[in-house]
């Protein structure tokens, strides 16, 4: 369109449907194992006998299945899901309640500013003792958490020498150095010596029928759980090995259940999300 003038129009179109799909939450996978509500998690094992029991005839497959669903309702009542991280991460010795002070601190402040402005002296006054009073609380706060949090990881230095402190000081240190070129094969084969090959075309034995597997024992259960670490990283179902070993405290005969049939009708179920289906035992 000419509009016989030196400036052109400015058009703009209207859409009939959403540009855009719609933003679906996203829902974090895992959950704060170090957020572990003992007390939740031990109620709930004592009180829910019949949400933890399998049902009759059930085969190891769904038995597993019910055992995953369990686990997983376990942890969703005794811990929080894990945050998604945005922008930058907390420090080790941060906490809900120090990011309470944080805020109410950020507000005394701005009351503060805004009694500059429009206040007479006596409400600047009483508004920067205020915010002085709630400034003081937080650094006092944050000094108790870095003390106690302190004490917290040289405690921890003994029970498990590779976890937070590790993390806290390589992080300090910066980049790892690298090795000179070659000798990180020289490594590997002191680490791992060379064995005798084998020859995998050689096919599996054929089951037996008659062999009679012997059966897993509550000992023997009770040797797996105490094996299992406490604060490491969980495996593909998220499920921390803290919940896990409760659950066979209190629940043993169930477990100890699942793992007989399994052995006995010698299956190995797949049914941890985001694994691959596990391989069937045959003869061993």
């Amino acid at each position: 369109l000419n509009s016989e003038s030196d400036h052109r129009y400015i058009t703009y179109e209207l859409a009939g449907g959403p540009r855009f799909g719609l933003n679906v939450p996203h829902v974090p996978r895992g959950w704060a194992a170090r957020k572990l509500d003992w007390t939740e998690l031990r109620t709930r094992l004592t009180n829910a006998p019949h949400e933890l029991t399998f049902p009759n005839g059930a085969d190891p497959n769904a038995m597993v299945g019910a055992l995953n669903d369990i686990l997983a309702d376990l942890c969703d009542h005794s811990m929080p899901r894990r945050a998604v991280l945005r922008g930058r991460k907390a420090v080790h010795w941060w906490s809900d309640e120090l990011a309470a002070l944080r805020r109410s601190s950020c507000m005394a402040r701005r009351r503060y500013q805004r009694a500059g402005r429009r206040d007479d002296a006596e409400g600047r006054a009483r508004e920067r003792e205020a915010y002085s009073a709630v400034r003081k609380e937080l650094r006092r706060a944050i000094r108790l958490a870095q003390a106690e949090s302190w004490k917290k990881l040289c405690l921890l230095m003994d029970e498990d020498p590779r976890g937070l402190p590790y993390r806290i000081v390589m992080k300090k240190l910066g980049a790892k150095t690298r090795l000179p070129e070659g000798q990180e094969l020289d490594i590997a084969n002191v680490l791992f010596p060379s064995r005798s090959e084998v020859t995998w075309s050689v096919g599996v034995a054929p089951a037996d029928p008659d062999l009679q597997a012997e059966l897993f024992s509550m000992d023997e259960l009770a040797l797996m759980v105490s094996r299992l670490p406490g604060g490491k990283a969980p495996g593909p179902d998220y499920i921390p090995n803290e919940v896990v070993a409760e659950l066979a405290r209190v629940r043993s005969a169930m477990l100890l259940d699942l793992f007989n049939k399994c052995l006995v009708m010698g299956i190995f179920p797949g049914q941890v999300e985001g694994c691959e289906a596990g391989p069937t035992l045959q003869g061993e």
